[in-house]
């Protein structure tokens, strides 16, 4: 054979080869991608208007869509089951076509619709969607149960279907209804109101602020949080049983001759929606009759509705003492004996006036407007004509927190967000009053005293600033005596001439790396006159750190005391010359103990 003819042979299979590869195979695997199953039913679940579902010839149910909502409108009008309707119309758009045997096919093989209980249908459900009506009729199941024989009224063809469709139709009228008591969709309310004898209140709308207030049976502010726990305990209620669908004469069995309460949902004087409440069923203590009377039917829901509807007006009462956001606050007032004022200068930067100005520790500032506005009171008297009595008029101080503002002619200003006066104490309880209400409340004294009350208590909580390089000796005193310890210019430590026992140089040093940038837990108080108040004696534990700095060596002193009543250790040092006590970092107290004590002296011969 000719060479060349070889090679030419040779290219054009390989060029074949590779158009197979690449062109034939991608076009047959294109081509050959399994399509969809057909579907039984051409229709689409949102153009669905219409739903009718009969028993052999009589009409169960039927559910019409208005406005995108469904609606039962036979055997009665009723808001209908919207969701249990949009997961049966899913399923129909999406049921394959499975078909079983043609109806031609029947007689050729001796058997009829009656084998698949399709000579009377047990169930037929028309369905009306975009201009066209589709017919379902659904015969027996099959044998093992887990399909059902079904036929189109178009196509009397027989197909098969899943079981579980027949789950998602009614057994009876009421499996379609919507179980909620009521919808607050689209109800332009302004008013909640409870009526019940001794236990009634109305909420009412502020269209200035979109809050609820409580108009009766005493104005006062209102709990938003509890007022829309409420309202959503409302939306949730859910219908336990249908009793009766027609007005019912004689209401007395039922406790709704007279009503025992009352839930009355309005927009200015007008009732937009009244569902009564009656008494429990026997044997069904956990229930109660219900009834709306634009509906008329008998329903039964939970008591523990019933129960939350009846909550005290008290409780729905708003009792914070001040009402702000803590962001719009640049200036917080303490007025009265040993007044004082702590001031924004920047975002996060807080400095206390008065006799000694000081730095304010930011963190500690925000937490105590965190805690103003957490703060409740409790109602002393709602309506107070003559607050003397109380200490209140005129206040004995007074809380005020202020924003800053400027003139129309650009000068400053600094008017008032939130107030709060403080009257006198009577027992544990101090007496409060806000001073946009007419209510006179009280607080626990230990609350008050809790919060600052002074400049000192907010001062920067940083206690000391220094390196270990900066650190010459250590002195500790524990155990009733004194070990010193050396630090070299490269960081080692060793004992001092006279001092025993042995350095963990490495602990060391993280020990006094870690007292260089200390910072105190919280301020507890000032001066040398508390020492002996909080368990600061001459030969309690101390460390004594010495420090090199120029030609003037510096030294801290750092003593510990009893606990806080935190439980949290107490420590003492000096800072711009006065005394300072502080609660100390529970972790790094136990850490020094373990790194920084002394040993306990063993006996000395002939003692004890």
């Amino acid at each position: 054979m000719n060479p060349r003819t070889t090679w030419f042979l040779t290219a054009l299979a390989l060029v074949l080869f590779l158009f197979i590869v690449l062109v034939e195979r991608h076009t047959l695997s294109t081509s050959h991608a399994p399509a969809p199953p057909p579907r039984l039913l051409s229709l689409h679940a949102s153009e669905v208007t219409n739903l009718q579902l009969r028993v052999t010839n009589q009409l169960v149910v039927k559910a019409d869509k208005t406005n995108g909502v469904w609606h039962l409108t036979l055997p009665i009008h009723y808001p209908a089951h919207a969701e249990r309707i949009q997961r049966l119309l899913e399923e129909l758009e999406t049921l394959p076509s499975q078909k079983l045997v043609a109806l031609a096919e029947l007689p050729a093989e001796q058997r009829n619709l009656a084998e698949f209980g399709l000579d009377v249908p047990r169930l037929a459900l028309a369905i009306h969607h975009n201009g066209r009506r589709s017919e379902i009729l659904f015969g027996a199941k099959t044998a093992v149960g887990d399909q059902v024989y079904v036929q189109l009224l178009s196509s009397p063809d027989i197909y098969l279907a899943g079981a579980d469709l027949l789950n998602r139709l009614p057994r009876q009228p009421v499996d379609w209804r919507d179980p909620s008591l009521l919808s607050l969709d689209g109800l332009m309310l302004d008013r909640l109101e409870v009526r019940a004898p001794g236990r009634g209140f109305a909420l009412v709308l502020n269209p200035t602020n979109r809050t609820f207030v409580l108009a009766k049976p005493t104005p006062a502010r209102a709990d938003g949080p509890k007022v829309d726990a409420l309202l959503r305990h409302v939306a949730l209620g859910r219908i336990t049983q249908f009793v009766a669908d027609g007005p019912v004469t004689d209401l007395e069995p039922y406790g709704l001759q007279p009503p025992a309460a009352e839930l009355a949902l309005g927009r200015g004087t007008n009732d937009l929606v009244v569902i009564q409440f009656g008494k429990s069923p026997t044997n069904h203590a956990d229930l109660v009759y219900a009834r709306q009377l634009d509906r008329s039917n008998l329903v039964l829901v939970a008591k523990t509705l019933l129960d939350t509807l009846l909550t005290s007006h008290t409780e729905l009462r708003d009792r914070h003492l001040l009402t702000f956001t803590p962001e719009s606050v640049d200036l917080i007032e303490w007025t009265g004996p040993g007044g004082f004022a702590v001031q924004r200068v920047t975002n996060d930067v807080w400095t206390a006036t008065g006799p000694s100005p000081l730095a304010a520790d930011a963190v500690l500032v925000r937490d105590w407007l965190d805690r103003l506005s957490r703060l409740q009171g409790t109602v002393e008297k709602d309506v107070v004509t003559d607050f003397t009595p109380y200490g209140l008029q005129p206040p004995a101080r007074q809380i005020l927190l202020r924003h800053t503002a400027k003139n129309p002619d650009g000068t400053p200003t600094h008017p008032v967000v939130a107030q709060l006066d403080i009257g006198t104490r009577q027992d544990d309880k101090v007496f409060v009053r806000r001073p946009d209400e007419n209510s006179a409340y009280s607080l626990a004294a230990d609350v008050l005293s809790s919060l600052p009350s002074a400049p000192w208590q907010l001062r920067d909580r940083q206690v000391f600033r220094f390196t270990t390089n900066q650190v010459a000796s250590l002195t500790i005193r524990h155990n009733g005596y004194e070990r010193k310890i050396l630090r070299s210019p490269t960081g080692i430590w060793s004992l001092a001439p006279g001092s025993q026992g042995v350095v963990n140089t490495f602990a060391v040093e993280d020990m006094v790396d870690q007292l260089g940038r200390l910072h105190a837990t919280g301020w507890v108080a000032r001066g040398d006159d508390q020492r002996a108040h909080w368990g600061f004696t001459d030969s309690g534990y101390r460390l004594t750190l010495e420090l090199r700095n120029g030609e003037k060596p510096e030294t801290r002193i750092l003593e510990f005391g009893k606990r806080a009543p935190s439980l949290a250790p107490l420590a003492l040092t000096s800072l711009d010359n006065q005394t300072w006590i502080f609660e100390f970092p529970v972790v790094l107290f136990y850490d020094l103990i373990r790194y920084l004590s002394n040993p306990v002296r063993p006996p000395t011969a002939g003692s004890g």
